[in-house]
């Protein structure tokens, strides 16, 4: 009988390689090492990118920006806020009130940062010897405030070509943000494993099958896209209103060739009927919909899996379109998944 491969036991070099695909950051992900982790969790996982890249931005220097400030001056700085300074004046306390800008390193993506390490210090579970790497950081980073993060604090950030490194561990942090809720003793956090959320894991695992075919193989174009109804005849405008648009996960297209596939983020690959293991039929319409409607003369549609018990590899021609449902196993060592992928579009 088959094993059972559970979806939130995923080894931690694999998790890594889904984020760092799906981030389309394999070449930034590459410079912190994981394959020797001691610790199979996405927490220790997360303490060691953020240790890593905290140091490696340490020596490199921290970015620097503008800043602005307002504050008493004895001489013109910047421009003066000429009410504030009036209003100070009668309170007989003649200093200027000047708003001026500063370069300087206390800016919002090293804030976003030092309090993110500052949080996981504060994480129940967090390994010790992760506990005291982050806390010699954290020392190391004086001078830059810590801040209430929200999520608006990630999407206020503005990052250039020349900052652009900064880009992958503030995707950590955000991500890092989101599995962190307050604990019953004061202070502290406790960490909500993202592998465990459904929703997370299926967008996850969308992006990074997407983004690896974009860059693993050369043979098709690689997109995700909208695909319109095949109307034969005039609709009113009402009526293609209440049309659902068709989009799909990933489409590959070369000139002979077009393969859609939808993937699918279950525990299950099949579904239960009396008994008897079935393909889920609404997957199945869904693609079958796709490919009916899509002009290109060859194309088929693949239904792609995380596997969970055997391996799924049914396939069908329906109105001469083939359909398969296929599964791959995220538990596996990581080349034989990146074997296992190109071999799923036939290029293994």
């Amino acid at each position: 009988m088959a094993g059972h491969n559970d979806l939130t036991k995923i080894p931690v070099l694999n998790l890594y390689y889904l984020l760092s695909y799906a981030w389309d950051k394999l070449e930034e992900a590459q410079q912190t090492d994981v394959s020797q982790s001691d610790h199979q969790d996405s927490l220790s996982l997360f303490a060691r990118i953020l240790c890593s890249g905290t140091e490696r931005l340490l020596k490199r220097g921290l970015d620097r920006g503008y800043t602005e400030h307002k504050e008493l001056v004895n001489r013109i700085r910047g421009s003066v806020d000429f009410a504030a300074s009036i209003s100070r004046t009668f309170m007989k306390m003649p200093r200027l009130v000047c708003d001026f800008d500063e370069f300087e390193r206390d800016i919002l993506h090293n804030r976003i940062l030092k309090t993110t390490i500052r949080n996981l210090l504060f994480c129940e579970g967090l390994d010790r010897a992760y506990h005291n790497e982050l806390r010699l950081l954290h020392g190391r980073l004086s001078g830059i405030t810590e801040i209430a993060l929200t999520k608006r604090s990630f999407s206020m950030v503005k990052l250039n070509r020349n900052n652009w490194y900064y880009d992958f561990l503030m995707k950590v942090c955000e991500l890092i943000f989101e599995c962190l809720t307050p604990s019953e003793n004061a202070g502290r956090y406790k960490y909500q494993d993202f592998v465990r959320n459904h929703s997370k894991m299926a967008q996850l695992f969308e992006a990074f099958v997407l983004n690896f075919y974009k860059k693993e193989q050369n043979t098709y174009s690689v997109k995700g896209e909208t695909i319109e109804w095949d109307i034969t005849e005039n609709a009113r405008p009402e009526s293609l209103a209440v049309l659902p648009r068709m989009n799909t996960d990933i489409s590959l297209e070369s000139d002979k060739h077009k393969i859609i596939i939808d993937t699918k983020f279950y525990h299950d690959t099949l579904s239960q009927n009396y008994g008897k293991e079935l393909a889920k039929s609404s997957n199945l319409y869904q693609i079958f919909a796709y490919l009916m409607n899509d002009t290109h003369p060859n194309n088929e549609g693949i239904l792609l899996y995380p596997e969970t018990s055997a391996a799924a590899d049914y396939s069908w021609c329906i109105k001469g379109r083939r359909i398969s449902v296929r599964t791959i196993n995220l538990n596996r060592p990581w080349p034989v998944i990146h074997e296992d992928l190109l071999g799923i579009i036939g290029l293994a």
